[in-house]
């Protein structure tokens, strides 16, 4: 991948509130977290990901593939990564196959950042507007911060 597991660009800010589908190690490679397992079709155009069974939002809504559908579909709004993907199947209670309009190695990596982020859908659809624009403008701060940093 060449991302050092130590480097973080999805918020850090966001991380003690905030889990992701999956996660980097200290060695930089993906490792499960609330995605236990995932799969590629032979062609690279699926993407099959097996969500963790037992796990609860705070809002006491489980976490399944019907979350996953739609905190990805939320977050394509917002991410140049996943606009790759064209649709989301929920093949079952706890699994969700991404059918993708080609295939690019940062698709997987992305669901470790900020394309990844989990929200409970009950608890968050009310102010999901809200969340892409404030999502959008942090991304514009944060790219006009690195930018200045990077001058100075």
């Amino acid at each position: 991948m060449g991302v050092p597991g130590r480097i973080n660009v999805g918020g850090p800010w966001l991380e003690p509130v905030i889990d992701h589908l999956l996660r980097v190690d200290k060695e930089g490679h993906l490792v499960p977290h609330l995605i236990e397992s995932w799969e590629y079709s032979k062609d690279g155009l699926q993407l099959t990901l097996n969500a963790r069974k037992g796990v609860k939002f705070h809002d006491g809504t489980d976490f399944n593939a019907a979350a996953v559908k739609w905190n990805l579909l939320k977050a394509r709004e917002t991410n140049g990564t996943l606009q790759l993907l064209s649709s989301i199947d929920v093949v079952d209670e706890y699994r969700a196959r991404i059918n993708m309009k080609s295939f690019d190695n940062h698709f997987l990596p992305t669901l470790a950042y900020n394309g990844g982020f989990v929200l409970s859908p009950p608890l968050i659809r009310p102010w999901a507007k809200n969340i892409v624009w404030c999502i959008q403008w942090a991304r514009v701060r944060s790219s006009l911060l690195t930018t200045r940093l990077m001058s100075n």
